[in-house]
């Protein structure tokens, strides 16, 4: 699943339209149409301002040992409490 489709998922399943992502990210309703219709790349910056807004985090797969790389949700909590 491609990065476009994922945020597509993800934000459907927080209840929000593309145009109240949009507007609570920065960004217009058209570019975060376009970003799940695959037409167009997003700036990890803005892609983890977005995925913040959702209650989630950017992870990254090593490709060589399929292991995840980066903070991992239980390594968030920890340093919360």
């Amino acid at each position: 699943m491609k990065i476009g489709e994922q945020l597509k998922t993800i934000r459907k399943a927080y209840g929000l339209t593309q145009k109240q992502l949009a507007s609570q990210s920065g960004v217009s309703f058209s570019f975060v149409n376009r970003v799940e219709m695959g037409s167009s790349s997003i700036r990890l910056e803005i892609l983890n301002k977005a995925l913040a807004l959702l209650g989630c985090e950017l992870a990254v797969v090593d490709k060589k040992t399929k292991k995840l790389i980066g903070p991992s949700l239980n390594d968030r909590r920890k340093n919360q409490s």
